[in-house]
C-alpha cells in the first residue's frame, strides 16, 4: 500500500518471488492488482533480474469471472510491459483450485452430516505447497532465459470431482461420507466471487480449469488430495 518503499524491500536482490496479496480483513478484493503491481514495480525498480509472479487460471475468462479474475489480469500485463521495456525477465504461476481451500468449504459438512456439498465437475485440485516448491525451483535454477514468458498452470496430477473427493476424504479419515451435488440455486447463493467461479466450472465441465504436467516436469514431485487429506485430517473434522 506504500509504493515507495517497495524498492527497499527488494533492495540487492537478483530475483524476486510476488505473490498476489489477499486480506481477509477487507471487505472486497479491488486492491489486490494495485498491491500486486506496486510489488512488481518496487522489483523492478531495485533492478531484479528476474520475477516469478503467482497469479490464477481465472485470467483465461475473465469476462465469466471478473471479480477474480480482476486481481491477476492487469499485474500479468504489467509484467509483460515491463519486461519488454527493461528487459529483465520473468514467469507466472498460474494458480489452480486449491486443495487448501477444501477443509474450510467441507469441514462443518463433515462434522454435523458427513456430507459434502461440491460441484459435480472433476477439477484437478493443486496444494499451495507444490505452487511454493515449482517457484523454488524456477528461482534456483538461475536459467531464467529457460523460463521467461512462459506461463505455467498450476494444477493438480488429478482430476476430481465431487464424489471422487468424498471417496478419498471418507477413505482417509476413517468415515462414510456421502456427496451432494451443489444446484444452480444453491451455486448462486454463494458470495458473488465464488458463484461466478463455480457457475463458469459447472458450464465448462471438466476442462473449465486448466490441466497440466507443468509442476510435477518442473520440480519431479506432486502431492495427491490423498496425501493431502492425510496431512490435513484434523481440519476437515
Amino acid at each position: 500500500s506504500m509504493p515507495d518503499t517497495m524498492p527497499i524491500a527488494f533492495e540487492g536482490a537478483q530475483a524476486a518471488l510476488i505473490v498476489t496479496p489477499n486480506d481477509p480483513s477487507a471487505r472486497d478484493m479491488s486492491k489486490d492488482a494495485q498491491l500486486t503491481e506496486n510489488m512488481i514495480l518496487g522489483a523492478v525498480k531495485s533492478g531484479c533480474k528476474y520475477i516469478v509472479l503467482v497469479g490464477s487460471w481465472t485470467v483465461h475468462a475473465p469476462d465469466r469471472m471478473p471479480i477474480i479474475s480482476s486481481r491477476f489480469t492487469g499485474p500479468e500485463s504489467l509484467l509483460a510491459r515491463l519486461g519488454r521495456e527493461k528487459g529483465f525477465k520473468w514467469s507466472v504461476l498460474r494458480g489452480g483450485f486449491f486443495m487448501e481451500n477444501l477443509p474450510h468449504m467441507m469441514r462443518d459438512g463433515i462434522k454435523n452430516e458427513s456430507t459434502i456439498r461440491f460441484m459435480s465437475t472433476a477439477v484437478p485440485l493443486v496444494a499451495t505447497r507444490d505452487i511454493g516448491r515449482t517457484a523454488a525451483a524456477l528461482l534456483a535454477s538461475a536459467q531464467y532465459d529457460a523460463h521467461h514468458g512462459h506461463f505455467y498452470e498450476m494444477s493438480g496430477a488429478e482430476k476430481l470431482n465431487g464424489q471422487q473427493i468424498a471417496t478419498i476424504l471418507g477413505r482417509t479419515l476413517g468415515k462414510e461420507i456421502k456427496f451432494v451435488a451443489l444446484t444452480a440455486d444453491a451455486i448462486k447463493q454463494l458470495p458473488l466471487p465464488l458463484a461466478q467461479l463455480f457457475a463458469y466450472i459447472e458450464e465448462k465441465g471438466d476442462s473449465a480449469v486448466p490441466f497440466s504436467g507443468d509442476i510435477k516436469q518442473l520440480t519431479g514431485q506432486q502431492m495427491s488430495f490423498e496425501q493431502f487429506v492425510k496431512e490435513h485430517a484434523n481440519e476437515f473434522n
